[in-house]
């Protein structure tokens, strides 16, 4: 009888070949992940801003009479830049700048007229020790600048206006930290419930006195985002009613309300 040589299978071979397969695939699939994270390009404050309006549009337009549309939205945009760029950022928004009195605040104001109606302020505070410690124009400034649009305003009008903000800043480079608020008259009661149902939002912090509730969310599908206490919030919704009527009031803030909750117009 002829011995037989022990040797490897084919079988054994099958599963090594299966199995430089399968690393191959892997290798290739976190290669991609890897290229994607890398060469995706970073979302800037600005890109945040835009998206986040035009989600916020969205949910809304059912929940207030006469849709987003009807509402009065109004904008923040917080920065610490030098005199010189707060100049910059101005002129590129054609507002004049002009000191208040003998202080340290200079502000400014650009109206536009119907159809498009809205209004621009900025307000630059410098810091008075930068002011006699070096020349004005390197002097830091707590600057607030403010985008208010009239009632009627159409989303192709609104994101024009921001985004005319938005590029003065980026063009000089400078950080900034946006947030926007719509006010509006709610078509029946719930609206705060449903437009948070909407953003998928979570609840995270909730405030109520008897005539307003206020609570505080997070949503998956909004950019922008704040710490607040151990949560980070980027959506806050407000219901108000008026002690005087029945009429009540729908506020949306992101990522938080800005300003107070009297009622609007």
């Amino acid at each position: 009888m002829t011995a037989v040589k022990p040797g490897r299978s084919g079988t054994g071979r099958s599963e090594k070949k299966s199995m430089a397969a399968a690393l191959l695939v892997i290798v290739v699939a976190v290669s991609w992940t890897i290229w994607q994270w890398s060469s995706a390009p970073a979302k800037t404050p600005a890109d945040e801003l835009l998206h986040d309006l035009q989600q916020i549009w969205t949910w809304s337009d059912g929940e207030l009479v006469g849709g987003a549309q009807a509402g009065r939205w109004s904008f923040r945009w917080d920065g610490r830049w030098t005199y010189s760029e707060v100049k910059k950022v101005a002129a590129e928004l054609d507002i004049p700048l002009e000191q208040e009195g003998q202080e340290h605040l200079y502000r400014g104001k650009r109206s536009g007229e119907a159809p498009d109606g809205y209004v621009f302020s900025i307000w630059a505070n410098l810091q008075a020790n930068d002011v006699n410690k070096s020349s004005i124009k390197d002097a830091v400034a707590d600057v607030v600048l403010l985008l208010d649009v009239r009632k009627g305003t159409v989303i192709e009008q609104l994101i024009g206006r921001v985004s005319e903000v938005e590029a003065a800043v980026s063009l000089n480079d400078l950080e900034f930290k946006g947030s926007f608020s719509l006010r509006g008259q709610p078509v029946r009661a719930g609206a705060l419930e449903r437009l948070a149902g909407l953003a998928g939002a979570e609840r995270r912090e909730e405030y109520e006195d008897g005539q307003t509730t206020s609570i505080a969310y997070y949503s998956d599908e909004l950019f922008s985002g704040v710490n607040s206490g151990e949560h980070i919030v980027n959506l806050q919704i407000a219901e108000r009613s008026s002690a005087a009527d029945d009429k009540r009031e729908l506020i949306v803030g992101v990522p938080l309300i800005t300003g107070d909750y009297s009622m609007g117009d």
